[in-house]
């Protein structure tokens, strides 16, 4: 007996979603899913999943998950802004 999967309904697949800077926010299609490292079933249709960490750049794809993906960006620091050179003493 196979079970029928109602009309409309939608396969998760695992995700494992991880960064190079452990602790980060993961956001998927801007709701709050956890911190990384981290397994997250998600449905297979677009989705939009954001990774954010204090003092670091977000990190954002749009993408459709797929069985044994894996995400695991290197977030970038925010650069403070460059202090302009001081002018050559004469």
């Amino acid at each position: 007996y196979k079970r029928q999967m109602p009309v409309g309904a939608i396969n998760m697949v695992e995700v494992t979603i991880d960064s190079d800077l452990a602790k980060a926010d993961i956001l998927v299609d801007g709701v709050f899913r956890g911190t990384t490292p981290q397994v997250i079933p998600l449905p297979n249709k677009q989705v939009t999943i954001t990774i954010e960490r204090q003092g670091y750049q977000p990190w954002s794809r749009a993408l459709v998950p797929v069985t044994g993906m894996r995400i695991q960006p290197a977030l970038e620091p925010i650069s403070p802004s460059p202090t302009p050179p001081s002018a050559p003493k004469p």
